[in-house]
């Protein structure tokens, strides 16, 4: 799929860093076969951006969201994950 996006303002920034790390975690296979994080991932990823992106009804985002963030960063799950490089010298796919 392409997709030409123009995003404005200092939103921007934040949905391009939560867009990374959704495609980072696909690309380090730890998404389910619809490319959604586990439940706990997601859930922290979705209170840190919850500013730019809503993938829930407001009212679940908000009161249900914050405890399965709160287990999950318990669990170590970080809200952002890095983009794997590709090495020196050659080109990505």
């Amino acid at each position: 799929m392409h997709a030409i996006v123009e995003l404005r303002g200092k939103s921007a920034g934040r949905f391009a860093a939560f867009a990374t790390s959704f495609f980072a975690l696909a690309q380090a296979g730890k998404t389910d076969n619809k490319g959604n994080p586990n439940l706990m991932r997601s859930a922290v990823i979705l209170r840190e951006y919850g500013d730019v992106v809503c993938a829930a009804p407001l009212v679940v985002q908000r009161l249900v969201v914050p405890p399965f963030a709160l287990l999950g960063r318990l669990m170590g799950y970080p809200p952002d994950y890095p983009y794997p490089t590709a090495p020196s010298g050659t080109h990505a796919a």
